[in-house]
């Protein structure tokens, strides 16, 4: 977190660095994965830590095709993971294989 709060001062030939956002990748899209439970639980607490910081999160991004497509899961809470102070953030799904047809 410390050094995010660094980059958000820092500046490269005079043009200031801009945090645009954060994003994890679902690599096992299931609700009943512990592994996907524990990824989402880790990103959740960074998120909390960088805010708590006072960075602001314009953007996060946690699901992939495969999790935009399995009804199952329940970890993506708009209240929790898109308000913030001041600000609210927006969440985006990269939908990579899905607009070629894949499926999880």
């Amino acid at each position: 977190v410390s050094m995010i709060k660094d980059m958000t001062h820092a500046e490269i030939d005079g043009a200031p660095i801009e945090f645009y956002g954060m994003c994890t990748h679902m690599a096992e899209a299931s609700s009943n994965s512990s592994y996907t439970n524990e990824q989402m639980n880790r990103f959740k607490s960074l998120l909390r830590r960088v805010r708590q910081a006072g960075i602001c999160v314009p953007t996060i991004s946690t699901d992939n095709s495969s999790a935009l497509l399995t009804p199952t899961l329940t970890h993506f809470d708009p209240v929790e993971l898109l308000s913030q102070p001041a600000a609210d953030t927006r969440g985006f799904v990269r939908t990579g294989g899905a607009v070629y047809g894949q499926r999880p």
